[in-house]
């Protein structure tokens, strides 16, 4: 894995579902799911990977 998607990844887990629907809106992705206690943008891993590497 890249070392921007890791830093990505650390910018993108958030404490609240609502937080990461928010977030995944603006990666223009779809859902969010749960990683640990925390929450992260995108129906799952592989669509974040997808999405945060278009965005830029």
């Amino acid at each position: 894995m890249a070392s921007g998607t890791a830093r990505a990844q650390d910018y993108d887990m958030f404490p609240s579902k609502a937080a990461a629907e928010q977030r995944a809106k603006e990666l223009k992705c779809s859902g969010v799911f749960a990683m640990g206690k925390d929450w992260m943008p995108c129906q799952n891993f592989e669509a974040y990977q997808k999405a945060v590497s278009k965005e830029k």
